[in-house]
């Protein structure tokens, strides 16, 4: 299995858990802080929000 795959079988395994965990609210504030990390950590990574040309870093705040 190549390791994207392996990759995104693992995490959407940590997301459903953390999801269950927080509505069974059984470890939700740790889950809870699992996500809020996993969300930081891959939009940082993985949006490429820093080499936007123009007006293309503005975002949901653009007023045009």
């Amino acid at each position: 299995m190549p390791t994207p795959q392996l990759l995104a079988i693992v995490v959407c395994s940590l997301e459903l858990l953390a999801a269950l965990m927080i509505a069974l609210n059984f470890g939700a504030r740790f889950f809870l802080f699992v996500s809020v990390l996993y969300v930081g950590i891959s939009t940082c990574y993985l949006y490429d929000f820093r080499n936007q040309p123009g007006d293309g870093n503005a975002g949901c705040w653009s007023m045009s």
